[in-house]
């Protein structure tokens, strides 16, 4: 190549890259921009519940305020089917999320944390629906409550919503009842037996390996082991004193204690006799 056509080369290749990477900068502008969704740029970070499942095609985002519920009834199944609606401001990396769950105090305040579920989302862009039922009957809810609901990807919260789960309260009062008509039409009531049965060590061991409190540790909140002492009423089986042992030293802050204590105040296990209450000690460790 002549010294001529060489440097006529050279002056074509620095007047082409600019172009290449203008052209470059806009594709990967256009790639950055998140994907055209009206829906999820209105309703954006919100998990909405609403009376049905979207129908295929929708005005806009009043379709979704219109239909949207604060409340559920529990069904005859002793569950709440509920029509969930996602809308995310980012698109997700995965079509996986995690929902973790939340329930409050009787005064609707004081959120505190019942379970968390993996979920497989349907839909595209940014708006997403699914179904969620959550079952009475599990022992982690109960019903006259608010539940809040958080969905995680990637381990950032991505949105959130609050329902109130109605239902009925279960209170079982007087004795069991023969339903075995008496003259009259009526019904009579059996005497109830005394139970026998001594407390079920094993059966306490499995009532409280079930309960989540590891996430009880707030972030920067220090880890550690301490003991648990528990005492279980015979009549019911419930715990009726959740509290950390004094004899060990408890590494927790309060709000890690506090929210241990509460989760396994809600520990059952089966009612027994023999004695009125009876105490077990439970070792809890939060790893770093």
């Amino acid at each position: 190549m002549s010294s001529r056509t060489r440097s006529l080369f050279v002056t074509l290749s620095l007047l082409v890259a600019p172009v290449i990477a203008a052209t470059t900068l806009v594709a990967d502008r256009a790639a950055a921009q998140p994907k055209k969704d009206p829906l999820a740029d209105a309703l954006g970070g919100q998990l909405l519940f609403l009376t049905s499942s979207p129908p295929a095609e929708v005005s806009g985002p009043g379709w979704f305020t219109s239909h949207k519920i604060s409340t559920k009834d529990e069904n005859s199944d002793k569950k709440w089917v509920l029509n969930c609606m996602l809308f995310v401001k980012k698109e997700l990396d995965s079509a996986k999320v995690d929902l973790m769950i939340y329930k409050s105090d009787k005064n609707g305040a004081n959120f505190t944390f019942v379970e968390k579920r993996e979920q497989y989302l349907t839909g595209e862009g940014r708006s997403f629906f699914f179904p969620l039922t959550i079952a009475k009957d599990n022992g982690n809810h109960e019903p006259n409550l608010k539940y809040q609901v958080k969905v995680l990807s990637g381990g950032a919260s991505v949105a959130e919503g609050t329902i109130q789960l109605n239902g009925k309260e279960e209170k079982i009062s007087g004795g069991p009842i023969d339903f075995t008509k008496e003259e009259g039409g009526g019904y009579r009531k059996v005497n109830k037996e005394k139970i026998t049965t001594p407390f079920d060590n094993g059966d306490a061991k499995k009532s409280l390996n079930e309960i989540i409190y590891e996430d009880c540790r707030g972030i920067g909140a220090p880890s550690g082991s301490a003991v648990l002492v528990l005492t279980f009423s015979a009549e019911d089986g419930k715990v009726v004193k959740s509290e950390f042992s004094k004899e060990t030293a408890i590494p927790y802050n309060e709000n890690t204690q506090g929210c241990i204590r509460a989760r396994f105040a809600k520990a059952k296990i089966k009612p027994f006799g023999l004695e009125d209450t009876h105490s077990v000690t439970y070792k809890i460790k939060i790893d770093k």
